[in-house]
């Protein structure tokens, strides 16, 4: 008897044989230049109109890039921003001054990181799925998100931490670690996320105990990735140095404990938005009314009352994944575009879950290490949304939870295909997350005191 090892073909789920031989279906071109004109659209579209000003954290990422400018990167002094994204913004001043091309050249450059993490979820997802269908929508999906494209037009460190955290998970948990360029792949991209978003730095124990989890279930090599996880401690060096140079702290990260205040504010908001209205203070905060009364962090609150913290926790994870208004600075509380949006991402996001509990029920036909590693990936997920729970969070942040999750939502379209039953009771449940996902978004808005979205719409 011959003995099919697993992950062969012979092994994989029944469209993985026709996926793999590269066959493209007819309709492949027009849809993919479909998807990209929509797509570079709406990137044009928020070019247009983010490349004139810049507010807030982004003034401050320009003031920090003009430092380097001035006193070289080895002389920098800052205790709140890492050093690697004012460093990209730098050297776009260097090649255009602060004429509005530099701002162009930043978005070009996050646009195409940016589909460049789709297309690699896209072929994770074939990959795992068995069915080519599953990476059109993957694709798409990413591509046609209007808050995800629009983030690109920021001088924001955001969608690009997201999207290096994504590759990054990509790569450790399905690529092919034999190689040394997917061995860099899996490793220097987390080390690189952390310096241009210090908060990605979360994700680097995580992809550590990812490493353990694949080694258990397969039979790789840690010695290269090793190294590249070795390599990318340079990334550090900088502002390793920053912080003993200028400030005495020898600590690898920003000099400043940004967690301990957001673990406050997070108990007085539930989430925060920036608006850049005439006449309206910039910070939008959505008071929380959950607790009984003030608190100093989550975690008190988690000891003295513990029913509070639950739904307190629960609603800043939410915040994270309904991103509301389509704008990161809003500009009108009440833009034609913002129900519509919402419908769109909370469909991704239940298609998405609906392609994991497909995934679930077909697990043990998929090759082992895949069904592995899949199931890691959503305990990352998690474990990012547990972190988030903790934080003053802002719509923003639930991005880089968006872009490791779209390898699930290619299970959507798995077969076989649900019943006529079964689809019923998909669009019943569709409905309902719908209604409920909008409700919830709604009063997160009434609960700022200044969005009053029934009396307007009466």
């Amino acid at each position: 008897m011959t003995t099919i090892p697993p992950g062969s073909v012979d092994h994989q789920p029944p469209a993985a044989e026709s996926a793999q031989s590269g066959r493209r279906p007819p309709w492949h071109g027009a849809f993919i230049v479909a998807v990209m004109l929509g797509s570079v659209g709406l990137f044009i579209r928020y070019v247009v109109k983010n490349v004139g000003a810049n507010y807030y954290d982004e003034s401050y990422y320009v003031v920090v890039a003009e430092r380097i400018l001035k006193g070289g990167l080895w002389g920098l002094r800052e205790d709140l921003r890492t050093y690697l994204y004012p460093l990209l913004l730098a050297l776009a001043k260097l090649l255009f001054g602060a004429s509005p091309a530099s701002k162009v050249l930043i978005s070009i450059f996050q646009y195409v990181g940016f589909l460049c993490a789709l297309r690699l979820a896209a072929t994770t997802s074939v990959k795992v799925t068995g069915n080519r269908a599953a990476g059109y929508l993957v694709f798409a999906a990413g591509a046609l998100n209007p808050y995800l494209v629009q983030a690109t037009t920021l001088f924001l460190t955001d969608i690009l931490a997201a999207c290096l955290v994504a590759c990054a998970f990509v790569k450790l948990l399905f690529g092919d670690l034999e190689r040394r360029r997917d061995c860099l792949w899996a490793t220097l991209p987390f080390a690189a996320a952390a310096m241009v978003r210090p908060a990605s730095a979360v994700f680097i124990p995580i992809a550590l105990l990812g490493l353990v989890v694949r080694r258990l279930v397969e039979p790789i090599r840690l010695r290269p990735v090793l190294v590249g996880f070795a390599l990318s401690l340079a990334f550090f060096v900088p502002q390793l140095h920053m912080n003993v140079a200028q400030f005495k702290h020898w600590t690898p990260m920003i000099h400043v404990s940004l967690y301990q205040l957001q673990s406050h504010e997070a108990v007085r908001c539930l989430k925060f938005r920036g608006v850049v209205i005439p006449g309206e203070a910039p910070p939008l905060c959505s008071t929380n009314s959950l607790t009984p009364k003030p608190f100093q962090s989550m975690q008190e609150l988690a000891v003295k009352a513990p029913l509070a913290f639950s739904l307190t926790a629960a609603t800043h994870v939410f915040g994270a994944i309904d991103w509301g208004y389509v704008d990161t600075y809003i500009t009108d509380y009440y833009p034609k575009g913002r129900l519509a949006a919402s419908l769109l991402l909370h469909t991704t996001w239940f298609l998405t879950a609906v392609g994991f509990v497909r995934f679930l029920r077909q697990r043990r036909k998929l090759p082992p290490g895949n069904s592995a590693m899949l199931l890691f990936l959503a305990a990352a997920i998690v474990m990012d949304l547990g972190f988030l729970a903790m934080t003053q969070v802002e719509s923003r942040f639930g991005y880089p939870v968006f872009l490791m999750a779209l390898p699930f939502l290619g299970f959507a379209l798995s077969r076989p295909w649900p019943s006529r039953k079964a689809t019923v009771g998909i669009a019943a449940s569709w409905l309902l997350w719908v209604g409920i996902s909008t409700a919830l978004s709604f009063w997160i808005d009434a609960t700022t005191g200044r969005i009053h979205w029934i009396a307007h719409l009466w």
